[in-house]
């Protein structure tokens, strides 16, 4: 027996031995297998995060994304500036746009819209009176106009635009105005009726007066109204003209447009520039307003407070490569629907605007407004607004409307398009009937005011259901209780 004991203790410390010396084995293999395993995840966390940010720097950016990055990458010095559709004058790029500023010669812009506006005669005879020959300091810009001295109002405004002569300006407003006082007070009415927001005019010339001053947003609008006129883009987009011999003047006046930029050989020529109107005095800096076209695409540029006349150039040039490479026109109706707007029908929409019962809903679905390459429907916001709401802007789109319509349509509302808390575009939303076939508006129920009816029925009905199956069970659960009880 003792032997068979001593075998036993044996070979229980052959086991302890075995188990101790698996353990040691097992723990250094655990060790290596932790710190491999921990090196392999630090070298796989790392690819992935490599991957990651590799993958972060090839995402494609969104429209806005790209125009934003491409907004940013501008550096734009001058003291104010903007860029906008001369279409609809939304707004690309703005720089203390709203910042009053001194406007030194690009007033001539707004000179020339006032005197276009008037109707007045090219052809007439403008003579040159003793206050529009002295009434402006003689260093300035002028084209040596005598007193007395006669041009037809076309070489004057060609005087005005090309050479900027001041002469010309006060004498151009003498003939359209009355006086240059009348003709200032024009100018600032017409401002006023534009919009403009920080703009007061008193002389037509731009010479430096406290008083005087716009900002660059006023001058895009002003600049914006002006090219409606044909005769404006042309004298503006001219780079020589002459004026023959005059009743004072036996030789004939050579003009040179001072846009450099319209000159093929100028080292900052810009040709998709169509015109435009440069200005400088001391207190103003450099000044310049532009319009360039490209494509379908036409711009509207203006730079206030510019250090030097290439400066105002170099960022012009600048300002409007971005604009036509990053917008394009977009029909941003072609998508549009009512129902997705939260209309149930057509019918509910001019329920919605007019409570009368007309026939189809028509719209403009192939309007376009410029916004960035590559955006479609789904980035704009949509709002209709009831022609009873609109007020003063009904007759904005009154002529678009008869335009597109003629006189067999009523015309009921305007759908409007926003991108992001941008106003896009407004078009007139009509029927194709007469309001004669309107009925009482009391006759008339929306569809969406039918569902809810409908739903609520519906709700009655089930919870009535409810109620009568709950009633039924409860009574037979009693009854056969008392069946029960009755047994014994």
């Amino acid at each position: 027996m003792r032997e068979i004991a001593v075998g036993i203790k044996k070979k229980k410390r052959k086991v302890v031995a075995i188990i101790f010396i698996m353990a040691v084995m097992f723990s250094n293999f655990n060790m290596v297998f932790a710190a491999d395993f921990q090196k392999t995840k630090n070298v796989f966390e790392t690819q992935m995060t490599d991957s990651a940010e590799s993958s972060e720097e090839e995402k494609e950016l969104t429209p806005e994304e790209q125009v934003n990055e491409a907004r940013n990458a501008l550096t734009i010095t001058s003291g104010a500036a903007i860029l906008i559709d001369a279409a609809s004058g939304q707004i690309l790029y703005e720089k203390n746009a709203y910042d009053k500023k001194y406007p030194a010669s690009i007033t001539k812009v707004m000179t020339m819209l006032v005197a276009l506006e008037q109707g007045v005669d090219v052809t007439g005879i403008v003579t040159m009176s003793e206050e529009a020959v002295w009434g402006f300091d003689r260093n300035s810009s002028h084209i040596a106009l005598d007193v007395g001295e006669q041009i037809t109002v076309e070489q004057c405004m060609y005087a005005v635009m090309l050479e900027s002569a001041n002469e010309a300006s006060l004498a151009l407003a003498e003939h359209v105005g009355g006086s240059i006082d009348g003709f200032v007070a024009m100018m600032n009415q017409k401002a006023e009726e534009l919009g403009c927001r920080n703009t007061n005019f008193v002389n037509p010339n731009g010479l430096f007066d406290e008083n005087h001053y716009v900002c660059a947003y006023d001058m895009a609008l002003i600049t914006k109204e002006a090219i409606q006129y044909e005769l404006f883009r042309t004298i503006s987009s001219t780079s020589t003209y002459k004026i023959p011999p005059t009743n004072k003047q036996p030789e004939e006046r050579n003009l040179w447009n001072s846009n450099k930029m319209l000159r093929a050989n100028y080292e900052g020529y810009y040709s998709y520039l169509e015109g435009g109107k440069t200005g400088y005095v001391v207190e103003s800096k450099n000044t310049y307003v532009a319009f360039a076209k490209k494509g379908d695409i036409e711009l509207i540029c203006v730079i206030l407070e510019a250090d030097g006349a290439k400066m105002a150039y170099a960022e012009t040039r600048a300002l409007f490569d971005f604009g036509f490479n990053n917008y394009d026109f977009i029909e941003v109706a072609k998508e549009f629907s009512f129902i997705s707007s939260g209309y149930t029908d057509t019918r509910d929409v001019i329920g919605s605007l007019t409570q009368k019962q007309l026939a189809e809903i028509v719209i403009d679905r192939e309007s376009v407004a410029l916004a960035p390459k590559g955006l479609n429907a789904s980035y704009f916001r949509y709002e209709i607004i009831c022609k009873e709401d609109l007020g003063s802007e009904t007759e904005e789109v009154e002529d678009l409307f008869l335009q597109a319509n003629g006189e067999n349509g009523v015309h009921i509302g305007n759908l409007k398009v926003y991108y992001e808390e941008q106003q896009l575009f407004e078009l007139p939303i009509w029927t194709s009937v007469k309001e004669e076939t309107a009925v009482n508006p009391a006759d008339y129920t929306p569809k969406k005011k039918i569902m809810i009816h409908t739903v609520v029925r519906v709700l009655f009905l089930i919870i009535l259901m409810g109620g009568c199956a709950f009633t039924l069970s409860t009574y037979e659960q009693r009854k056969m209780k008392i069946d029960k009880n009755n047994k014994f």
